[in-house]
């Protein structure tokens, strides 16, 4: 007998996901995209040792060109599906943070991320 699966996959701007990967990190645990190939983008999860030395661990996504006209050549579409997990075969559950990061949006005049969240307060307050 054959699993069966129906699920959503998000897929998000490279833009968006760098400001994810800013908005999940804090002190110790820090999350940032190494590089980006035509197919694949690698982000990195370091939770540093006692000594401050970096042992990142890195997932490979699915990436794909954006079919805006603005967007071809500098800001592909990440597919949050874990390919592959580098220097640790089990470290896919230190990326659930960022898979399970909220939408983030940018504001064009200031050029700042922030979560829906905040943009609805923010709203609120001028009405």
């Amino acid at each position: 007998m054959q699993t069966q699966e129906d699920r959503p996959i998000r897929v998000v701007a490279l833009r968006n996901l760098n400001a994810m990967c800013m908005h999940v990190s804090g002190v110790c645990h820090r999350y940032w995209i190494d590089r980006v190939s035509p197919h694949r983008c690698y982000v990195c999860y370091s939770n540093p040792d006692e000594y401050g030395i970096d042992d990142p661990v890195t997932a490979v996504f699915p990436v794909y060109p954006s079919a805006w006209p603005q967007d071809r050549g500098g800001n592909p579409r990440v597919v949050l599906d874990v390919l592959r997990v580098e220097n640790d075969p089990e470290g896919f559950c230190e990326f659930s943070d960022l898979l399970d990061a909220p939408e983030m949006f940018c504001d064009p005049e200031t050029n700042t991320w922030s979560t829906r969240e905040y943009w609805k307060a923010q709203t609120a307050d001028k009405a």
